[in-house]
């Protein structure tokens, strides 16, 4: 199996787009990292602009060859991060290289959620696949907290947890607090949790309002009944009104997958398109397994699904408890 023509291995890809969100969030430019990286190993190879441009966009095999030779930490280090986040990026680069040529990836680091957050962010269309829970972006959260705590998973807890003083400056509040050596602790590791939910709504709600982003929402069709679901029954209709108020005012389409259509789909997953590539991903609070290219299983699960209107339809019926159970017709 071969790299993706004209693509760079997707390990590369993700963690570059990392590294550039890592730069822009201090204001620096790639001038201001290659002159760093310099100084903090002058008898190394320089680097130059050229050289972050290229490990940021994928391109070139400097990052993994510089985790290979034990160079990365002084690279690393020109994007200020602390002890966590190098271990972090060093080992999801070196295990980039050993899989598959980049085609798949499986990452465990302590950045992987917020690695594909900002993917998410960035992608030209999005299919998510809702199998066991709606996507919490897509929930009204102030109500669907009170039942399931979605964006407090462990408690609740501020940014009283953090000693301000060991937060880096700039950049978004995710990063912060992954630069500042936090994601060893309790306290931080929630804040840091709930940081990135936030932030993923955030650009959820940005995504579903925008022109020319498309965001398709496969859910099964036992999600639209409350003891599936897992919610309280007034809880499930009002995420289910919402839900179909999103698909009739924004860009978002919901397609509601019939029980009947033998489709097997394990868990919940994801397919973004990023500059014409595919990548199916299965992400949750610990890790990320990402495929390039190989997976049409949505594709095949969309084509079998109720279209758009039909599905606003089911919506609207599990909004008001009328929608029908068991292997009868839901209509």
């Amino acid at each position: 199996m071969t790299d993706t023509p004209g693509l760079p291995p997707l390990g590369d890809d993700v963690l570059g787009r990392q590294l550039r969100h890592l730069r822009t969030c201090q204001n620096r430019t790639p001038g201001d990292i290659a002159h760093t990286a310099n100084r903090l190993a002058p008898g190394a190879p320089p680097i130059t602009p050229r050289d972050v441009q290229e490990v940021e966009a994928g391109r070139g095999r400097a990052l993994r060859e510089a985790a290979a030779a034990g160079r990365l930490g002084a690279f690393l280090g020109a994007y200020d991060t602390g002890l966590v986040a190098l271990a972090d990026i060093h080992h999801a680069a070196t295990q980039a290289a050993r899989t598959d040529l980049g085609r798949s990836w499986w990452d465990d680091g302590p950045g992987a959620p917020h690695r594909y957050q900002l993917l998410e962010r960035a992608a030209e269309s999005l299919l998510l696949a809702a199998v066991t829970a709606v996507p919490a972006p897509l929930l009204r959260t102030h109500l669907a907290s009170r039942a399931l705590v979605l964006e407090e998973p462990d408690g609740p807890a501020t940014a009283a947890a953090l000693k301000p003083r060991t937060l880096a400056p700039g950049g978004c509040p995710v990063c912060r607090i992954y630069r500042a050596d936090l994601l060893v602790d309790g306290g931080p590791v929630l804040v840091w949790r709930q940081a990135l939910a936030r932030a993923r709504k955030t650009a959820f709600d940005h995504r579903i309002l925008r022109s020319g982003a498309d965001t398709v929402l496969l859910l099964a069709e036992d999600l639209l009944h409350p003891e599936h679901s897992g919610l309280p029954v007034g809880v499930h209709a009002d995420q289910m009104s919402h839900l179909a108020h999103l698909a009739r005012t924004t860009r978002l389409q919901v397609r509601i997958l019939p029980q009947t259509t033998g489709t097997d789909l394990r868990f919940d997953t994801t397919e973004l398109v990023l500059n014409g590539r595919t990548v199916t991903a299965s992400p949750d609070d610990t890790l990320v397994d990402y495929l390039d290219g190989q997976d049409t299983t949505l594709h095949q699960a969309v084509e079998t699904s109720h279209d758009p209107q039909d599905s606003l339809r089911l919506l609207e019926k599990a909004a008001t408890g009328t929608l029908r159970r068991g292997g009868r017709s839901p209509w």
